[in-house]
């Protein structure tokens, strides 16, 4: 596969992650999520210099998480869905339920991990698929 191509999935996975990111902890689930952590919109207010360093720095993951997404979809001869569903599943056992503990040891919220552990799953899947397609 052409480099240029590369770049241009893994920097678009990031900026898919992104967007979703964006919507499901806005307009979809950011009432609900914020009601679970006690927080509300005020709490979470941050000077630009700040946004900035979690902007960037959620960016930069991004780009990691697409690069490590656009290995496992070019080495794979599975169809796009199938390739999705497995790096899903995967990633939701390796994120999500070794994370539990640490959310239960803490004393959040499970609804709180639901949601972020959807928002993963979600983000992922979409992203994982969309290179398998393209791959």
């Amino acid at each position: 596969m052409n480099l240029l191509i590369a770049i241009v999935l893994i920097f678009g996975g990031s900026v898919l992650i992104q967007i979703i990111g964006a919507l499901w902890y806005g307009p979809l689930f950011g009432k609900i999520w914020m009601r679970s952590w006690g927080k509300t919109e005020s709490d979470l207010q941050m000077s630009s210099k700040e946004s900035l360093r979690v902007y960037g720095l959620s960016f930069i993951a991004g780009l990691c998480t697409s690069a490590f997404l656009y290995l496992v979809t070019s080495q794979t001869g599975y169809a796009p869905g199938l390739t999705a569903l497995s790096v899903v599943i995967i990633m939701f056992f390796l994120g999500a339920i070794v994370a539990l503990p640490s959310y239960l040891f803490e004393n959040r919220p499970l609804l709180m991990w639901g949601i972020h552990y959807a928002y993963v799953a979600t983000s992922i899947g979409c992203v994982t698929y969309i290179m398998a397609t393209l791959v």
